[in-house]
């Protein structure tokens, strides 16, 4: 995050080129301060100005003494600024200077605050993963086998094309699977994740991002991750091993269709609400 200390800087930075902060040589105080008037009254539009002067209300009180001359510098009756001023070395400077130099700033920043938000996600990840004691690489991926069963698997509690999951959760082979909400969903979905049976290290209502799994069909693309629910149990699921639910055991609708090391990311670790697992 960009401090009110490093905003300061880059305002005066950007004043400072543009000409605010000018004189005869870069030695002189801005108080002696000198503008090229042109004449040109289509520079800076009132409302960019004022953006600029939010930006420095909002630095420190000692700063904004240091740049208080800048309050003479607001648009008057809506009136523009001029095009060009002499910067500190006396060199004529353009407004296209001041505007390339804001949107660097900008686009600065910005990167600077995905970065972040990419940093803390990825802790979050391997976080969770570290709770459900499974050992991850730094980006919280951890390699992950698939296979996949039907509603009428051997041994399942399954009756007249319906079954349930270990949590409770309604599967139909004509249905579909029971939302929270008491309707059906067509397809093998619990709204937008596909239903997984994992290790019971892996709290129910939990989601997976599964990538690099080699399979397709039900809207499972092979080079694209997917987002899967842990709904379910198994007596031969352990570790890493998860089983992805696709209706019925002879159906075909989810398929590998190359051979590749599935990886996995733990993006939620329980979050049971009421007694079912939020959509």
């Amino acid at each position: 995050m960009v401090s009110k200390r490093m905003q300061f800087a880059l305002l005066i930075s950007i004043f400072t080129l543009f000409g605010c902060a000018s004189g005869n040589s870069a030695t002189q105080t801005v108080n002696k301060t000198e503008l090229l008037f042109t004449g040109d009254k289509k520079a800076i539009e009132h409302e960019n100005m004022l953006s600029v002067m939010q930006l420095y209300h909002s630095v420190d009180e000692n700063d904004r003494k240091e740049i208080a001359f800048l309050e003479n510098m607001k648009p008057q009756n809506n009136e523009s600024f001029v095009t060009n001023v002499r910067n500190a070395d006396g060199e004529l400077r353009s407004v296209s200077a001041l505007k390339t130099l804001s949107e660097d700033v900008v686009s600065t920043v910005e990167k600077q605050k995905e970065a972040e938000r990419k940093k803390r996600e990825i802790e979050k990840k391997t976080k969770l993963a570290r709770q459900a004691g499974i050992p991850s690489d730094e980006n919280g991926l951890f390699p992950l086998y698939t296979t996949t069963y039907g509603v009428d698997c051997y041994g399942c509690n399954f009756n007249n094309g319906q079954g349930n999951t270990a949590m409770g959760v309604k599967l139909d082979i004509n249905k579909g699977v029971l939302l929270p909400n008491g309707s059906w969903q067509p397809g093998i979905q619990y709204g937008k994740y596909y239903v997984i049976a994992a290790d019971p290290g892996i709290p129910m209502c939990s989601v997976l991002k599964v990538y690099d799994h080699g399979l397709r069909g039900s809207g499972i693309s092979p080079d694209k991750p997917f987002e899967a629910i842990v709904l379910d149990r198994g007596g031969a699921i352990r570790g890493t091993h998860v089983d992805l639910y696709i209706g019925s055991e002879n159906s075909g609708a989810i398929q590998k269709v190359s051979n590749t090391s599935a990886k996995a990311q733990i993006i939620r670790l329980g979050g049971m609400k009421n007694g079912s697992c939020p959509l």
